[in-house]
C-alpha cells in the first residue's frame, strides 16, 4: 500500500469505501494518493477508491484495475481460510483464525508487492500514453492550454516514476513470485515469507 504523510493511503480515505465488490468508488481524498485497492478479508472481495483529478480517472482506474485483478483470486480465499482455521484451531499457532489468515495474506501481498506494483504502473502508463496520443497532447511544453492534457502528462510522469521504481528485476509478464498460499478449502499450503 502506498504511503502518504507516513500513513497508508487506506487510512486517509474520508468515509468508508463501500467495501466488497470490485467496482471503483470516487471519493474526495486519499491523503495525496490518486487511488488504492485493497482486500476486504471478511468478504473476500477487492475494493478500490479513486481520488484522482477527473481527467485521469480512467487511467488511475486502469492502474487500480490491475491491482483488483492481481488481488482478487487470493483475496477471495481469505474467508475460507478463516472458516477453516476456526474449525481447526490447532494449526493457528495460538492466534485467532482471523489474525492467522490475515497474517498469511499480508505475507503473500508483501512478497508480491513489487511484481503487482510493476504491473499496475505498466497498466497506468499504457493507458496514459494511449490517451495522450489520442488527444495529441504536447507534454513537456511550458504551458499546455488543455487542462486534461496537463493532468494526464503529469499522471504519465508519475506512472513512469513508479514503473522505474518497481520494475527493475521484475518481469510483469512473468509468473507471480509467490503463489497464493490458500488452498480451495481455506487451508494454508505454504507461507510467502521473504
Amino acid at each position: 500500500m502506498p504511503k502518504c504523510n507516513n500513513k497508508d493511503c487506506e487510512s486517509c480515505v474520508y468515509g468508508t469505501p463501500q467495501q466488497g465488490g470490485a467496482n471503483s468508488l470516487r471519493v474526495d481524498t486519499c491523503c495525496g494518493c490518486q487511488g488504492l485497492a485493497d482486500c476486504n478479508t471478511d468478504l473476500g472481495q477487492v475494493w478500490t477508491a479513486i481520488c484522482a483529478p477527473t481527467c485521469v480517472v480512467p487511467c488511475v482506474d486502469a492502474h487500480e484495475g490491475q491491482h483488483r485483478y492481481d488481488l482478487s483470486s487470493c483475496c477471495s480465499l481469505v474467508p475460507k481460510c478463516i472458516a477453516y482455521y476456526t474449525k481447526n484451531p490447532l494449526y493457528t499457532d495460538g492466534r485467532s483464525a482471523r489474525y492467522y489468515c490475515q497474517a498469511v495474506y499480508d505475507e503473500w501481498f508483501s512478497r508480491n508487492r513489487r511484481w503487482m506494483e510493476c504491473r499496475a504502473y505498466r497498466s497506468g502508463l499504457d493507458c496514459a500514453q494511449k490517451w495522450i496520443k489520442a488527444h495529441t497532447c504536447a507534454c513537456g511544453t511550458p504551458i499546455n492550454p488543455d487542462k486534461c492534457c496537463n493532468e494526464m502528462c503529469n499522471f504519465r510522469a508519475l506512472q513512469y516514476s513508479g514503473y522505474y521504481d518497481f520494475c527493475p528485476g521484475v518481469s510483469p509478464l512473468g509468473p507471480i513470485p509467490c503463489k497464493c498460499p490458500f488452498n480451495n478449502d481455506g487451508s494454508v499450503s505454504h507461507r510467502c515469507e521473504k
